[in-house]
């Protein structure tokens, strides 16, 4: 249950090694206390509500149940208004709702979303290739990557793709605060 993949190490064939690649998210949901019982603790470590603008939320996509509780969680202890999808496809089709109620206002997008945070890799839909889809509609959403993934220009690669920031699973509490604050807070056009 705990393997999710198996990856090829290098190009060789001949003489390759695999690594089987282990669901942590799961191991740590096995290993940590009930999510339940850690509110108390990650609502004393996350920092100081975040005011959110009336009417605005954080748009959030991930198919791990283990993410989405850990961030419910976060945002909960947040005070941050904000909706849960699980595939990148899912995230858009709501973009596409709010988009079509904000002109429907004389608003933007913008007026109704104070960010989204995906994850990268989902089904239907990845993180990616939702990104894309949002900047048609708007250009200045902060769109803020979910990771895992760890390497030394993970930064710059998502940037680079048009994510504003990104957020490494699992969080730090107070790392949460402050990359939504930062966003949040930011003049756009």
């Amino acid at each position: 249950n705990l393997i999710t993949s198996i990856a090829r190490l290098d190009g060789n064939k001949e003489d390759s090694r695999l690594a089987q690649v282990l669901d942590v998210e799961q191991i740590l949901r096995d290993v940590l206390p009930d999510p339940n019982s850690t509110e108390d603790l990650i609502a004393k470590k996350v920092g100081p509500k975040i005011k959110l603008p009336a009417g605005k939320i954080i748009l959030v996509a991930d198919d791990s149940p283990v993410a989405r509780d850990m961030l419910e969680n976060g945002l909960n202890a947040l005070g941050v208004s904000f909706e849960m999808t699980k595939t990148g496809l899912e995230a858009w089709t709501r973009i596409q709702s709010l988009s079509d109620a904000a002109v429907a206002e004389g608003k933007t997008i913008q007026d109704k979303v104070a960010m989204v945070l995906t994850d990268l890799e989902m089904p239907e839909m990845d993180g990616a290739a939702a990104l894309k889809e949002i900047r048609k509609i708007d250009s200045h959403v902060p769109i803020l990557a979910f990771t895992a993934a760890v390497y030394d220009n993970i930064h710059a690669d998502l940037i680079q793709k048009g994510f504003t920031d990104f957020i490494h699973k699992p969080f730090r509490p107070d790392d949460l605060h402050n990359k939504i604050s930062l966003q949040v807070n930011a003049k756009r056009a």
